[in-house]
């Protein structure tokens, strides 16, 4: 796509951000961002392009006048293969979710433990109490 229409899709994809916010992100001025918006795309640099791109979090390519948005990171592999980091990066979450469910349970185990000892202790000082008394009254 050309620079007009990499500016247009960087803005319109990130609603969320305003003229002044995206103003304050690039150094590019209000103005500009106005007579964008309006149409006017008059001798574009390739440095606003990127500044665009840097300031809506925007992977780009830049191919002379032809600029390409990259929606994601490709690893090379060793081996040729290409695999995409959003994949990695799911499968590190699926991996985080068990491990984090995991901890939970040797957790409630390992409070079950405490809590069972803690009632095993305490009848064990009952009884004791208990024999202890009735040795006391049982002399004879």
């Amino acid at each position: 796509m050309n620079k007009r229409q990499a500016i247009m899709k960087m803005i319109t994809d990130n609603p969320h951000l305003s003229v002044v916010e995206l103003s304050k992100r690039t150094g590019l001025s209000r103005t500009v961002f106005y007579k964008w918006k309006a149409g006017d795309f008059d001798n574009i640099q390739v440095k606003s392009v990127q500044a665009v791109a840097d300031a809506t979090g925007t992977n780009i390519s830049i191919d002379g006048d032809n600029i390409e948005i990259v929606n994601d990171i490709v690893i090379k592999k060793e081996n040729d293969m290409n695999v995409e980091a959003s994949y990695i990066i799911e499968l590190q979450k699926e991996k985080i979710e068990f491990l984090e469910q995991k901890l939970k349970e040797v957790i409630t185990l390992e409070s079950l433990r405490e809590t069972e000892i803690d009632m095993l202790l305490q009848w064990m000082l009952d009884n004791a109490y208990k024999n202890k008394a009735k040795g006391m009254f049982n002399r004879d």
